[in-house]
């Protein structure tokens, strides 16, 4: 009994390592995504080119409901 036990732990706790790992590059891969989407969406934003956003251009990015959606959905206000 204790023998299987003893596997029955093993297997489990070899289980949750897998999982835990599998969490984590979930995690890193959606953080990789998010920051090629953000970096896409300053890009388009830049339209002089210029590598930067001006006031102007970051209010015409804000001024997008599908834009302020978005920003909203991650935790910023876009007010």
């Amino acid at each position: 009994v204790r023998i299987i036990s003893a596997l029955f732990i093993t297997e489990t706790m070899q289980q949750a390592s897998r999982d835990a790992e599998t969490m984590v590059w979930r995690n890193l891969s959606k953080a990789d995504r998010l920051k090629l989407e953000v970096s896409e969406l300053f890009h388009l934003a830049d339209t002089s080119g210029d590598g930067l956003l001006s006031l102007e251009e970051l209010g015409e990015l804000l001024s997008h409901e599908k834009v302020r959606a978005w920003l909203t959905e991650l935790c910023i206000n876009p007010n």
